[in-house]
């Protein structure tokens, strides 16, 4: 059995923006979301870790550089899995929220969106590679959406509604197992 620590990126400019960084759309980590991958790093010293994952975007290696340093990790050894990139939003990558629930509310939702049926098979596929990678305590670099998906996975609960799932927040860690 493996155990999973599941951490979101730390915050990025687009969250404080609040733009839809989809996984189209790269968006640097801001002073707080270094410190909080930091802190986030200083959270998972004492566990261990035999292997850091990261999806491929610079705000994810870059939350787990942080991390890799604090627990004394050779960030050269990071695993990049393209499987654990963020939803892909299309059209609203990079546009705002606001202008998302407008389109919502508006009856005009541009539908070109990542389907959950898609996510939830990379997902688990990237899942499946962790599964057999040597160690037992793997900590997994990804992002909001994402981790909901990874959520829904790993509690066994529906996917298809997986953005209505608990969100993860910024470097917040989930705890998971793996068979």
């Amino acid at each position: 059995m493996k155990t999973v620590y599941f951490v979101r990126h730390g915050e990025s400019e687009a969250n404080v923006d609040q733009i839809i960084a989809g996984g189209e759309f790269e968006s640097p980590l801001t002073a707080r979301g270094k410190a909080q991958a930091k802190t986030a790093g200083k959270s998972l010293k004492d566990k261990k870790i035999d292997v850091i994952v990261s999806s491929p975007m610079e705000r994810t290696r870059d939350t787990a550089e942080f991390i890799a340093l604090e627990i004394g990790y050779d960030p050269e050894k990071i695993i990049i899995d393209e499987d654990f990139i963020e939803v892909h939003n299309g059209y609203y990558s990079g546009k705002s929220y606001a202008l998302r629930d407008q389109h919502i509310r508006e009856g005009k939702l541009v539908r070109d969106i990542e389907h959950p049926d898609d996510v939830h098979k990379r997902v688990k596929r990237g899942l499946n590679r962790l599964g057999k990678l040597n160690g037992n305590s793997i900590v997994l670099v990804s992002h909001g959406a994402t981790g909901r998906m990874v959520r829904a996975i790993a509690e066994d609960i529906p996917h298809h509604d997986f953005m209505s799932h608990e969100r993860i927040g910024n470097t917040e860690i989930y705890k998971f197992t793996l068979e």
